[in-house]
């Protein structure tokens, strides 16, 4: 239909593993903050060679020039390449701390980070539904990345009270709570995390937050 494709990797890059030449999309796009362990600050983008002299870029800066620092009045030169796609000054030190995230991602390798998520995100809807929650991430290990998202009445104060007694989880409305392996965590810290929230429910010891009206 001749649209271009952009693929958002935000979900997924680090955790799932994927290559933008063999899915052949236009553009990927994505951050370091979530599984790439990057911190915040830093983002990417992936433009198909094919396309980097086909395309103006609507938002532009400085380093989008050819030659940024002769400080050219308009008409713009953009540099050659992907390139052409920068804005202005980058972000120093979250570069820094995003290149040592991924140092980290790929020295462990992101196939065998895939293959302990699928095993344990496996593990985690088998204690969750022992448990008595009802999981509404995908079944189908293909169909899901690193999150399993888990329903209840209360998730939102459940949430709130798992946070408090310190641990890292989230929650979305109309979702559930989300719970997230990653490389680091062990098999231990699954059924802790499920413990903990069938000891929260069953005691009602959410009911503060209940009140309080907690807020993501």
């Amino acid at each position: 239909v001749g649209a271009l494709v952009v693929l958002d990797t935000y979900q997924s890059a680090g955790t799932v593993p994927l290559s933008v030449r063999d899915l052949d999309v236009d553009f990927a796009t994505g951050g370091s903050v979530k599984w790439l362990c990057g911190g915040p600050g830093a983002g990417y983008l992936y433009v198909a060679p094919r396309l980097h002299e086909r395309l103006e870029p609507k938002v532009t800066g400085w380093m989008a020039h050819e030659a940024p620092f002769s400080f050219e009045a308009a008409p713009i030169h953009y540099a050659p390449g992907v390139a052409r796609f920068l804005h202005g000054s980058p972000a120093i030190p979250a570069l820094y701390a995003a290149e040592s995230g991924y140092s980290i991602i790929n020295e462990i390798g992101v196939e065998r980070i895939r293959a302990k998520s699928i095993k344990q995100t496996t593990r985690l809807i088998e204690l969750a539904e022992e448990a008595g929650f009802r999981v509404t991430s995908p079944m189908d290990c293909a169909r899901r990345g690193g999150t399993i998202t888990i329903a209840d009445t209360n998730a939102a104060a459940i949430t709130a009270e798992l946070i408090r007694r310190e641990y890292i989880v989230d929650y979305r409305p109309g979702a559930g709570v989300r719970v997230s392996p990653h490389f680091y965590t062990t098999d231990e810290e699954l059924e802790l995390v499920i413990r903990e929230m069938k000891n929260i429910r069953d005691t009602r010891a959410y009911a503060a937050h209940e009140a309080a009206g907690a807020a993501f």
